[in-house]
């Protein structure tokens, strides 16, 4: 109770050290003043360019970016949208269930019939209408995928692998040669979750695995009785006790991006995103993606979500500030800025994928042959108890407790 109260109380104070440092810029220089709250904390750099590009073009008015690690710019944010401090602009996960929450208590700016959602992919705007209205700019996409070391690859005449079994042989050779074939990162569970997520999608298939969990958690159906559930599970386990590098349990993010970026480790699952931290961890290394491959006789193909889209509060006092920035990032010019450094695909028109690390990934977005997040159609904080249960599973290696578990938190 005592560690409770202290971290809500470090978020209060935080919540109103960050309110009063927006209304002294806002007191200042008597031009307008917006604040972003950013959540994607690789792309902090390129924001950081783009503010000062667009400050540039629009020299009475003024962007302050705000970010905080990691973990805590989620719970700060819910903390500030429930006190009614809604920053500005914010970088939101319009596919996400809290997204919908927001919008439904009034929180968000109607963007619908703006002009800069012209520029947008219309495939991509269709699905996160809210009662066919829009709440956010969607910029880019995100997969998942393997990072793999090319040198260590050519060096060892390693092939990309087709099958899920051909990943696990590919995993022993590289082991044989002395190197450890993964990183991971099993103290952050947010990256404990993502192989167990898109491979639920990838063995069951997008339509059954989406039944599936709304059985679960209508109580129709069980994780235990489930042969593709628990062989996931089983993948999970595996992958770990012969291939991981150093204590997976204490390693976070930035430990697995150190290792996998100095060598230590051959390859690392994880999100496109990644991308630009490997780079600033080791901007010589060469390095590419390939897909998380399917078992053998199940078609590979790739999760994907709205990985970065700007929204702006209700509320806000300068809108037409706003409306600017939001402006200048949708356009193609900026938008494949962004695309470059953040090596993501964009869902801008016209801007294109330059990146060669990303290329297999692409092909398969592009074929169609991705499906969204699972946990889009979950209850909200559902995805955050399933990667703490994924997370329980990597470090515990007990898959009948995992099954048990998934039946719990869903039936909940």
């Amino acid at each position: 109770m005592k560690k409770l109260l202290c971290t809500v109380l470090v978020l209060m104070l935080t919540v109103l050290a960050l309110s009063a440092n927006g209304s002294q810029e806002s007191a200042a220089g008597g031009q307008a003043t917006i604040e972003f709250y950013q959540q994607k904390v690789e792309a902090i750099g390129i924001i950081d360019e783009l503010i000062t590009r667009f400050m540039a073009e629009n020299p009475t008015i003024t962007v302050k970016q705000t970010n905080l690690p990691n973990n805590e710019t989620r719970n700060v944010l819910l903390m500030r949208i429930a006190s009614n401090d809604v920053p500005d602009l914010l970088s939101a996960y319009p596919n996400a269930p809290e997204f919908r929450e927001f919008v439904k208590e009034g929180y968000l700016y109607d963007l619908s019939g703006q002009q800069f959602l012209s520029n947008v992919n219309p495939a991509v705007l269709a699905p996160i209408k809210q009662n066919g209205k829009d709440y956010s700019l969607p910029i880019s996409l995100n997969t998942i995928g393997v990072h793999y070391n090319e040198a260590i690859f050519e060096e060892l005449g390693l092939e990309i692998p087709e099958t899920y079994e051909e990943f696990i042989t590919l995993c022993e050779t590289i082991q044989a040669a002395g190197t450890a074939p993964l990183a991971f990162s099993d103290k952050d569970s947010w990256t404990a979750g993502i192989f167990a997520n898109c491979s639920v999608g990838k063995e069951m298939g997008k339509a059954e695995a989406d039944a599936f969990f709304a059985a679960l958690a209508d109580g129709t159906a069980s994780a235990e009785d489930n042969d593709t559930m628990r062989e996931i599970a089983e993948m999970v386990v595996e992958l770990r006790d012969k291939f991981g590098s150093g204590n997976t349990a204490a390693y976070g993010y930035n430990d697995a991006i150190n290792d996998f970026a100095t060598g230590k480790a051959a390859m690392y699952i994880n999100g496109i995103w990644a991308i630009p931290s490997i780079v600033q961890a080791n901007p010589d290394l060469q390095f590419k993606m390939f897909p998380i491959p399917a078992t053998a006789g199940k078609e590979t193909t790739t999760i994907y979500g709205i990985d970065f889209a700007v929204s702006m509060a209700a509320d806000i006092e300068e809108e037409e500030a706003g409306l600017a920035f939001m402006n200048f990032l949708a356009t193609r010019e900026n938008a494949q800025y962004f695309s470059d450094i953040d090596n993501s695909p964009s869902v801008i028109r016209g801007v294109e994928v330059k990146s060669d690390k990303i290329t297999s990934l692409v092909a398969l977005l592009n074929a169609g042959k991705a499906f969204e997040w699972n946990h889009f159609k979950w209850a909200d904080g559902m995805e955050g108890r399933f990667n703490d249960t994924v997370q329980e599973l990597a470090i515990e290696r007990d898959v009948d407790a995992f099954l048990q578990r998934l039946d719990e938190i869903f039936a909940e």
